[in-house]
């Protein structure tokens, strides 16, 4: 768990750079929100699925474990880089109004 804390902190920074200050609390209602109904709901019940019907017994949990997690890993590496270039655009643009 310590270290699965580790990306919380700078997710939350980065969404509080780049969304508008109105819309700043909404923002961290909404990435809170969908990471405790998708992450800590959906990640469980894949494991749990996975190991009642590809792996069959209570032993093999370490399997299903694994087998979310590289799932999980290679989406979350698709997903950031989907996301760098928007990202980028949207850091000079906050950097050109900022030297205004």
């Amino acid at each position: 768990m310590f270290f699965a804390s580790f990306p919380m902190p700078p997710s939350t920074a980065v969404m509080q750079i780049i969304a508008p200050p109105a819309m700043r609390s909404r923002v961290a209602a909404i990435f809170l929100c969908s990471n405790s109904l998708i992450g800590l709901t959906l990640g469980s019940l894949l494991v749990g699925l996975l190991n009642d019907h590809m792996f069959g017994g209570p032993a093999a949990v370490g399997s299903s474990l694994g087998l979310v997690t590289a799932g999980a890993s290679i989406a979350a590496v698709a997903l950031l880089a989907l996301g760098l270039r928007p990202y980028a655009a949207a850091l000079a643009e906050n950097g050109a109004h900022a030297a205004e």
